[in-house]
């Protein structure tokens, strides 16, 4: 008992056991008394004490070691003890007597044991017993500073600057007692209004809990109200309050407000459109009610346990208090240490932290706890020593000690009665566990039955879990708020909640696990039965998933399928596999399974964890061959191969993803058939076959339009547009996309509208439109953020990186190009790493660090090749050349680039600048120039961030021919769009050889002036290489 796993019970369910086992016997020694005459009994040994434990795997099993002291102890007990007893040592007797009857004390000697050792046979099972005892008030101590900085904060609330004070602090520290007292003084002193919402101990996968407990406090709902009741409560308070707002504002909060409640939505064009466009417009309808009621009066906010706050929720209230600061609004938020809130970054928020009292704050506490007398010194180092400065275990150790007589007045200081220190329970839970033993049967029945709703339960709840009347709680439940382990909330319903979370822990761990179940089943029964509603899934959900019932599983998928829905990934996996595992162990059909394993495999590939998502969707696809359901055979096959597309093993998942094609295509059009087409044109693009990828693309339009899914048709038109990006027509790919766009917000895909906010971005920066790159990209990278997916998140960042780089902004680029690779990595097995290597190595080498440059871009590369991905593969190895040519060896980057220029659908505009470099650093100056006029004729047509490049390479071919009249208007040309942009690094190369124009017109004055603008820009960025040339360079000119 205690090992592997502790209890805070562990010597009474020891002793409950050795008096189980004599009552076992008896039987079996009845039987041999009458056959055999023979009398069998048993003699047990029980003792308390610390031992050395481990666990191994043994024949399939995990067996459990111990040795020490304690346990040579239990034996020589049993020994002791006569035929038929259970013998405890002292340790024992004393956890277990307020349950235990114990006979006589008995001294003993001990093989092995200096001196007698007293021990005490247990004779049966008590009736449970204590002492009742009052509450105590006790005045808040120690945190006159903490009171100051939130009165002052509230002063400038009520006067428009609104504030956000974090409280933060482990558990009994005493942040929920701040919040009171404050609250106190504020009530006592203006008309302000007091909205409360708390997290639960298991609410992180409870998607929107925290909202919807704000919402229901807002609106004055209670958790039991009819639906038709919460409606008519909305629409009763919503036009009020938001009444300088138009009726589509006020229907819109009526609608997205009420599905947060559970309210069935109404069939309005917002609740009909995806996860995205309802969680963006739940944002706004949030923004306009805390705007409306911090109109009307002054207003707190009060966020309790945030350290278990819901995924979901903190999206919202991340993008919600940022109005906070122009309002009459203060938030107190109060955590534990180990959680960071969103708003932690930001400059104007505050931060408390409250630590424990110091030695002297702890004194005055525990004077207060006493009744004004002062703890002798011996007493305070005690509770100093086993309280370690907080508050709530001072309390509860005193309190504890009054309780059991452990205390005395004398010479008008509290001391401890001799021997008493060894008679109190050594921690915190140990007193919680005892205060719990003391308590009438039926007080702690009901305590035991509330820690397993949770912290906090409703009486209306409660009832229904012990099947009692109201009216039979009241006598226990004042039993529970006098022994001060709950106490009555004021909410709309009455409630109450745990003194503290380790309260409801000790009284949970007190429940033997078949008891637990029972109590869990029953609790997610009347939560269905109180609470209709889809918001209270995941509650039940988790009280099912404490149980063997059938009804589980049914549950368990509601529930991931409400947490898939706000792409709360984790919880959704988490109830899903719990789902499929009790579906599995009952024998449940393998379509069935397959459904699981469907949801399964498309979270998983949400996620990016690409392995485990083939695993599931390969079976999922194969059951539904079996079982000929190729409409679903379909879906999941092209599920199938976006995950093959990021995974990085595109050719994989063309190979799985053409023959289904083939099998669907003779039934005529579906979605299936476009989802096909749409994962084909994917995956056409890694490989850089992008006619094809058009030519899919175009075919999935094709269906869509006939099945008329609106989705499908702005998702084929977004690839169709990034089809035309590729093939060099930025600008017209770009209207395309930006025109699907808005459908595919609509249809509230993330990774959808992920990829076209950076496809649209990438037309951009290729345009030479930075400004608005970095914006799309931006969108995208929170896109990907809400997905919770780390490679789409590297990728996104890989390209906002690049774009950083280019607007000359190269501190920030290579910060976010360095989350980006680590991401990646932490990704693991993905499409996507090569993306951020390849723009560090760009990065690098702009920098002169030619060597990290060179070892980023070779990684890249090999990432490139191995998983088939075309475009990053093109980009390397041009910047491999350019490394080339600057080190000195342009053979090699000609070399290099050569064999690119001849493949279909190659990058040109990418490639051919650099290669008439190369050509014209080895002298082959007629072929640099047939070249370099290529580039810049076709870079004209496929963006100016290429036309950019290219013309500066012109500008030094045709200064190399002395062609300076030419090379004048080309530079000048290159210039404008360089600043256009703007591209610093491009404009400085630029000035670099306007430079040598100069000199050679013979004006040294704006030569140098030019070289002099030139190093200004490279060292602004840390271009070392490129300021080290333009420095030698001056220094020439001035001598």
């Amino acid at each position: 008992f205690g090992a592997p796993t502790a209890h805070e019970d562990d010597a009474e369910r020891a002793v409950l056991c050795a008096l189980g086992m004599q009552t076992a016997i008896e039987p079996v020694a009845a039987v041999s008394r009458t056959r055999w005459q023979v009398e069998p009994s048993i003699r047990i040994g029980v003792n308390t004490g610390e031992v050395v434990s481990g666990t191994w795997s043994a024949s399939g099993r995990q067996d459990v070691a111990v040795t020490g002291d304690a346990l040579n102890t239990a034996a020589r007990l049993q020994s002791t003890a006569e035929p038929g007893e259970v013998l405890a040592g002292a340790e024992t007797m004393r956890l277990t007597r307020r349950r235990i009857e114990y006979g006589e004390r008995r001294d003993v000697v001990l093989k092995g044991k200096l001196g007698t050792i007293p021990v005490w046979p247990a004779v049966g099972i008590r009736e449970e017993f204590g002492e009742r005892w009052e509450s105590h008030e006790t005045p808040l101590v120690g945190r006159d500073r903490e009171m100051v900085q939130l009165l002052d904060s509230w002063v400038r609330a009520q006067a428009g600057e609104g504030q956000i004070i974090t409280i933060v602090g482990d558990a009994g520290v005493g942040k929920s007692r701040l919040v009171a007292e404050f609250l106190g003084k504020v009530a006592a002193s203006s008309t302000a209004r007091v909205v409360r919402a708390r997290s639960l101990s298991y609410g992180q996968q409870i998607s929107l809990w925290l909202l919807a407990d704000l919402l229901r406090s807002l609106f004055g709902i209670r958790e039991q109200d009819a639906l038709v009741d919460i409606r008519g409560k909305l629409q009763g308070s919503i036009p009020t309050l938001l009444s300088s707002a138009d009726s589509v504002v006020q229907s819109e909060a009526l609608d997205v407000l009420g599905e947060v409640l559970g309210v069935p939505p109404r069939d309005s064009p917002v609740t009909q459109s995806g996860p995205q466009v309802r969680r963006q417009a739940l944002i706004r309808s949030v923004r306009a009610v805390l705007g409306a009621v911090a109109g009307r009066a002054s207003v707190v906010i009060v966020l309790e346990d945030l350290h278990w706050m819901d995924a979901a929720s903190e999206e919202i209230f991340s993008e919600v208090t940022a109005d906070v600061l122009g309002l009459r609004v203060l938030v107190l938020a109060a955590q534990r240490p180990g959680w960071t809130a969103p708003w932690s970054e930001w400059g104007w928020p505050e931060r408390i932290t409250l630590r424990p009292l110091a030695e002297g704050e702890a004194t005055v506490l525990a004077g207060e706890v006493l009744g004004g007398v002062t703890p002798s010194p011996e007493l305070a180092q005690y509770v100093a020593d086993r309280a370690a400065g907080n508050p709530f275990f001072v309390e509860e150790m005193l309190r504890a000690l009054q309780e059991t007589g452990g205390i005395e007045q004398i010479g008008g200081q509290m001391t401890l009665v001799p021997g008493a220190a060894e008679r109190l329970p050594s921690t915190l839970t140990e007193v919680l566990l005892a205060r719990l033993d003391r308590l009438e049967g039926q007080a702690r029945n009901v305590a035991q039955v509330a820690s397993v709703i949770g912290r906090s339960f409703a009486v209306r709840l409660l009832a229904e879990v012990v099947g009692e009347e109201l009216t039979a709680l009241e006598m226990p439940l004042g039993q529970l708020q006098r022994a001060e382990i709950a106490f009555p909330r004021r909410n709309p319903d009455l409630e109450y909640v745990f003194k503290h979370v380790s309260m409801r822990d000790v009284a949970y761990n007190t429940l033997i696990q078949r008891r637990r179940q029972e109590l869990h089943l029953q609790t997610a029964r009347a939560i269905a039965a109180l609470y209709p509603t889809d918001e209270y899934a995941e509650i039940i959900a988790y009280h099912y998933s404490r149980t063997e019932a059938p009804e589980a599983a049914e549950w368990l998928e509601k529930a991931g399928d409400r947490a898939a829905a706000v792409n709360a990934n984790e919880a959704a996996l988490g109830h899903y596999r719990e789902a499929r595992s009790r579906l599995a162990a009952a024998g449940a059909e393998e379509n069935v399974l397959a459904r699981l394993d469907e949801k399964l495999g498309t979270v998983l590939f949400i996620a990016g964890r690409y392995d485990e998502a083939l695993e599931h969707l390969e079976r999922a696809a194969e059951v539904y061959r079996e079982t000929r359901d190729l409409e679903a055979a379909g879906r999941v096959v092209a599920q199938l191969g976006m995950a093959h597309r990021w995974r990085g093993t595109p050719e994989e998942g063309i190979a799985r993803v053409s023959p289904m094609i083939d099998l669907l295509a003779w039934s005529g059009p579906s979605q299936s058939l476009a989802s096909l087409y749409l994962a084909l044109s994917n995956l056409y693009v890694l490989v850089g076959r992008y006619r094809a990828m058009q030519e899919a693309a175009a075919k999935a339009a094709e269906i869509a339009q006939v099945i008329k899914s609106d989705a499908q048709i702005a998702e084929a038109e977004e690839r169709q547009g990034t089809a035309l990006v590729l093939l060099g027509e930025p600008e017209d790919g770009r209207r395309v996309i930006e025109r699907a766009i808005p459908l595919i917000d609509a249809g509230g895909d993330l990774e959808v509208l992920r990829r076209a906010l950076v496809n649209v971005g990438e037309a951009a920066r290729v345009a030479g439109d930075l400004p608005a790159a970095r914006q799309f990209t931006e969108r995208a990278f929170e896109a990907s953020g809400r997905q919770g997916n780390l490679d789409r998140a590297a990728f996104t960042l890989g390209n906002l990186g690049s774009i950083l780089m280019l607007q000359g902004d190269w501190d920030e680029a290579r910060d976010v190009l360095e989350r980006g690779l680590a991401m990646a990595k932490a990704a693991g097995r993905s499409s996507t790493l090569s993306t951020p290597l390849l723009y560090l190595g760009q990065l690098s080498l702009h920098e002169g660090k030619w060597d990290e440059a060179d070892r980023h871009l070779h990684d890249g590369l090999d990432h490139a090749v191995r998983t088939g991905d075309r475009q990053s593969r093109e980009i390397v190895e041009t910047l491999l050349a350019e490394l080339d040519v600057v080190q000195g060896r342009p053979e090699a980057g000609i070399a290099r680039l050569e064999p690119l220029v001849e493949a279909e659908d190659a990058n040109l505009a990418l490639i051919i600048p650099t290669l008439a470099w190369a050509l014209l650093e080895v002298g082959d100056l007629t072929r640099a120039a047939s070249i370099a006029a290529q580039a810049v004729e076709r870079t004209r047509q496929q963006g100016l961030l290429y036309l950019v490049d290219a013309i500066r390479v012109q500008v030094m071919v045709l200064t190399r021919q002395e062609r300076d009249a030419e090379a004048r208007a080309a530079l000048d040309e290159g210039l404008a769009l360089a600043r256009q942009m703007p591209y610093p690094y491009a404009e400085a190369r630029m000035l670099s050889e306007e430079s040598i124009l100069q000199r050679r017109a013979g004006d040294e004055v704006e030569a140098r002036a030019r070289l002099e603008e030139a190093l200004l820009i490279f060292r602004r960025l840390g271009a070392k290489k490129d300021a080290e040339r333009a420095e030698a360079a001056l220094e020439l000119a001035r001598a």
